[in-house]
């Protein structure tokens, strides 16, 4: 590719050059002498664009120290014409022409305008098709992304969901209609299959409103209260100002699964699950604690299980650093689950 440029480069100059020679009147050099006098200019250029794409791509111009950046390729800019024309005479005195300091410095003085604009050209192309190449690699991550989420929702439906909860469920429903308590396992059914139409249905995108979680969030601990009655005590503490932030989808869900799981199910007695969701300056904190034997790692950021796991991942995946997920143990007892989401 690089070769293919400075063959076209020098083709160019060189028909540009015999046809300046017809338009003036003078005889013209012969075509062979032209070209190899112009193929080492862009050979060298070429080689010398590897060096430019390095820099740009070490010193991008969009990044936080643009001024950083900015300096660099000034000063390449400045310094590239020396060290092209310079290795263009040395190649020169290489081929037994003699060329002497004055006429090195007339030439790089005369081309000197020509090779900032060629340095800037490069840099400014560079910089675009780095830029390009990071929007399609954005565009197939999201796309990945995508793809793992739905992957993500079915696997956790068939490995967490259907095992446990649906057993559960179903369970207590079939108690309520033996004791002929039909209104409450109708409202108990009711609950479940809107549940579940929320879990398989197809999002719109990998984020929904933070009131579409609560509300999910809602529903299963509904449902699961159902099932240990008063051993469980649900508060929700949302703050009115966030319930239209954006938010990964099913990102409570993990969460709560776990307090139930870890928290009120490890209790001989009752137990409570709190939901908390606040601003904290542009950052939106989701917490989950419970009171349960709280969790057996040392306040860390490993998360047992597939569900955490995902959630980890998600977070990184859509935010990057910005978003942070930690599981630790509560002040007194407890756990308490926490995201912090980027605005």
């Amino acid at each position: 590719m690089s070769l293919a440029a400075a063959a076209a480069l020098t083709i160019a100059e060189a028909v540009e050059s015999r046809m300046q020679f017809f338009s003036s009147g003078t005889p013209p050099d012969s075509f062979r002498w032209v070209v190899e006098r112009i193929a080492p200019v862009w050979l060298i250029f070429v080689g010398l664009l590897w060096g430019i794409q390095g820099l740009v791509h070490r010193f991008p111009l969009d990044r936080p120290k643009r001024g950083r950046a900015a300096a660099v390729h000034i000063a390449g800019a400045l310094v590239f014409p020396v060290i092209h024309l310079g290795a263009l005479g040395v190649v020169r005195i290489a081929n037994g022409e003699w060329v002497s300091a004055g006429f090195l410095l007339d030439v790089i003085a005369y081309y000197y305008i020509r090779e900032i604009v060629l340095y800037a050209f490069a840099v400014t192309a560079f910089h675009a098709v780095q830029r390009s190449r990071e929007a399609r690699e954005r565009r197939l991550a999201a796309a990945e992304l995508q793809a793992s989420l739905a992957e993500a929702r079915l696997r956790t439906l068939r490995g967490q969901l259907s095992p446990h909860f649906m057993f559960n469920v179903m369970n207590t429903i079939g108690m309520l209609v033996r004791d002929e308590r039909s209104e409450e396992a109708l409202t108990m059914l009711s609950e479940f299959s809107a549940l579940l139409r929320s879990f398989l249905r197809e999002p719109q995108s990998e984020v929904v409103p933070l009131d579409h979680e609560v509300q999910f969030a809602e529903r299963y601990l509904t449902l699961q209260r159902a099932r240990y009655g008063d051993r469980m005590r649900v508060m929700f503490d949302i703050d009115a100002g966030v319930r239209r932030r954006e938010v990964p989808s099913f990102v409570l869900y993990p969460l709560i699964e776990n307090a139930v799981k870890h928290g009120v199910a490890k209790r001989p007695d009752a137990g409570a699950i709190t939901v908390r969701a606040r601003n904290d300056g542009d950052r939106l904190v989701l917490e989950v604690e419970d009171d349960g034997p709280g969790v057996a790692l040392p306040a860390s950021t490993e998360s047992p299980g597939l569900g955490l796991a995902n959630l980890r991942a998600r977070l990184a995946n859509l935010y990057g650093s910005n978003a942070s997920f930690a599981l630790a143990r509560g002040k007194t007892i407890g756990s308490v689950a926490r995201v912090v989401i980027p605005a």
